[in-house]
């Protein structure tokens, strides 16, 4: 069954489909381009937008400026100068308007993406919440892609940049979170993550449609018959489809009225409005399924020595829309008719002149554009806060008041187009990918395999389709890329013969080193017996991190991998195996012998083998195999091993036979 939010985040998000280009005469910038946003150091810095065709465009950022004129469709793009690390800058965009995007960072950009394993959030992650509490980096800047599917290339996505505070890191991924922080420590740069993850999704979706017809030599794509937008006649079957949803199914916002007659002012009297706890969704609040618009009031009294400072207000997640008062002026304002807004979480700054002693009201205007709608985000993020010290606070969950601008029944939930799109080939490539294209960056992490172990032998060919697919697009040659290596899962085999589609994906992973520029974290030790989801994300973020050091940052002499296997020799009844990053030495860990290995001869039959340590190498035999000719290590769904080098990191499963 797909659940309610799925399907908010496809139908909620689609209409976007409809309205990628440039919105209007005026100049705007992609949302990637924004505040609290990092841009890459030292390469030239792209900037992009749109505005009126042949409308002159200014930009000036850090004491350089550059001027360009809108293309024919809108389009306009400059590049600036390599630059150090460094900010906060603001970036200044001129055209017939101007747009000043502040608290702008240089330091390192990364693109982390894959599926649930990359999208599980800090909180949820081993010891995530105590994490989280100490996730204070001002200097790291998180931005989470909206999960979307798209017919076509799309030029913007669904998100913004936030500064990593405990508030907000506790909803970004794990993974990403843990690499970013080791590389900020590390290279003491300010960092920008781009998570770009969607569970449950198959690589294809990944891939730029036509690479996937290329990679398995189709010219035609009837035969994948679930798909709606292969060919011109389909795509215009599922676009007028989707326009007559739209009319039919999405809320819109009538336009507001309550402003006007007063719902925000501190004098106002909201007799009559009903008491309402949050957060909490307005479906339970009502006891029914509702679309609409609706306020929200809350009085808070503040002692003498809160007058007149800067507050930061936190309102937490918000479904879908709002616009938000504090004693009746507007201090913020997120989404809109076509940018649901969902899963951002809100936090608007209140200015000095607006904060009185004692009586205060805080009102919020909340369009429900689909399916669940409310201030429906933690308990934690629902607080008044003072600006220079946030250690005063106030929590703003419990009591409140509410009342309904605009009520309409809920729309249809179903839409047989959507069903499987996100896992149609280039659906997310269209969607939350090429959008990201334009930004310079420095390189991507990629954790995802699972939803396509069932067939390992073609996932070898699509995920060096893939990075060769995010490089052209990018323009910016052989970025790193580097790969999380499927963990152990499921249960113990017994059996040394039994099949395993886990330990293939991982040797197609591995094969993927063949590719330039690219780098593997393993994590054969990481997983858990029976949960796909393994909770420690630290150690896989940080091992990424390692590679990324020891790779792409010239840190020689740091140990960022485990032991990689070489060759193989046989020594008479044994065989002796080389592996590269063993330089520090080999462990056994947990003390004892060494386990995971095994061997197989002529009738290749494999065995459990005996193995040890002899200086950088390992001897394996069995009194079983007097002539061995092939040889696994950790070969498994969940396999038993201890091979590790003095850097505590694991070596990686592999497999040989002599040719």
């Amino acid at each position: 069954m797909i659940s309610k939010r799925f399907h908010k985040t496809i139908l909620s998000l689609a209409v976007g489909i409809l309205l990628s280009g440039s919105a209007g005469a005026d100049v705007t910038l992609p949302r990637l381009l924004s505040e609290n946003m990092v841009l890459q150091r030292d390469a030239k810095i792209h900037i992009w937008g749109w505005a009126a065709p042949g409308e002159a465009v200014n930009v000036e950022f850090a004491g350089q400026a550059k001027t360009t004129k809108a293309d024919k469709d809108g389009n306009w793009q400059v590049y600036l100068e390599p630059m150090r690390a460094g900010g906060p800058y603001d970036l200044v965009v001129t055209g017939k308007n101007r747009i000043v995007v502040k608290d702008v960072l240089v330091g390192e950009v990364w693109v982390c993406s894959g599926q649930s394993n990359m999208q599980m959030a800090l909180s949820g992650a081993d010891k995530g919440q105590e994490e989280a509490a100490e996730a204070n980096y001002p200097n790291i800047r998180l931005f989470t892609v909206g999960r979307f599917c798209a017919a076509r290339p799309r030029k913007d996505v669904m998100g913004k940049w936030v500064v990593c505070r405990p508030h907000t890191a506790r909803s970004f991924s794990a993974v990403a979170y843990f690499f970013g922080r080791k590389l900020h420590r590390d290279l003491n740069v300010p960092i920008g993550l781009i998570c770009s993850s969607w569970g449950g999704t198959y690589i294809k979706g990944w891939m730029d449609w036509n690479e996937y017809l290329a990679l398995h030599n189709l010219k035609s794509v009837k035969a994948f018959k679930k798909d709606v937008w292969d060919v011109p006649e389909a795509r215009k079957h599922y676009l007028s489809e989707l326009e007559t949803w739209e009319q039919t199914a999405y809320t819109r916002d009538p336009g507001n009225k309550g402003y006007d007659l007063g719902w925000a002012r501190p004098t106002f009297d909201a007799t009559g409005w009903k008491p309402i706890q949050l957060p909490c969704p307005m479906e339970k609040a009502m006891g029914k399924d509702v679309d609409g618009v609706f306020w929200f009031r809350r009085t808070i009294d503040l002692p003498s020595n809160w007058a007149n400072k800067e507050l930061i207000l936190r309102l937490g997640a918000i479904d879908d829309n709002d616009v938000t008062y504090f004693n009746n002026v507007k201090v913020g304002e997120t989404g809109g008719n076509y940018s649901p807004a969902w899963s951002d979480l809100r936090e608007y700054r209140i200015p000095a002149k607006l904060v009185r002693p004692g009586r205060n009201v805080i009102a919020v205007r909340v369009v429900d554009l689909w399916l669940g709608g409310g201030i429906v985000g933690d308990e934690k993020d629902l607080c008044l806060l003072q600006a220079e010290d946030q250690q005063q606070s106030i929590s703003l969950t419990g009591d409140w008041l509410y009342h309904i601008e605009f009520q309409t029944e809920a729309r249809p939930k179903q839409f047989n187009p959507y069903t499987d799109l996100c896992r149609t080939p280039g659906s997310l490539y269209n969607g939350m990918i090429a959008p990201l294209t334009g930004m310079t960056i420095r390189g991507a992490i990629w954790y995802q395999g699972e939803n396509d172990a069932g067939l390992p032998w073609e996932y070898r060919r699509q995920l060096t389709a893939m990075i060769r697919n995010w490089r052209k697009s990018w323009n910016q040659g052989d970025f790193p890329f580097l790969i999380v290596q499927l963990p152990n899962y499921m249960e113990v085999q017994s059996d040394p013969n039994e099949k395993s589609s886990w330990a293939m994906l991982r040797e197609a992973q591995l094969q993927t080193l063949q590719e330039p520029n690219t780098g593997l974290a393993v994590t054969i030790d990481l997983g858990h017996v029976t949960n796909i989801h393994p909770g420690n994300k630290k150690d896989v973020g940080e091992r990424l991190a390692l590679c990324a050091l020891g790779k792409v940052y010239g840190k020689s002499s740091l140990v960022h991998s485990g032991p990689m296997y070489k060759s193989m020799k046989v020594e008479g009844n044994k065989i002796r195996l080389s592996f590269d990053f063993a330089d520090g030495g080999l462990v056994a860990r947990g003390g004892g012998g060494l386990k995971g290995f095994a061997i197989a001869g002529e009738d290749g039959n494999f065995v459990w083998a005996d193995a040890k340590i002899d200086g950088q190498t390992v001897l394996v035999w069995s009194p079983k195999i007097p002539h061995p000719k092939a040889v696994r290590y950790a070969w498994a769904d969940n396999p038993v091993c201890n091979l590790y080098n003095k850097a505590g990191l694991p070596a990686c499963p592999f497999r040989d036979t002599l040719k």
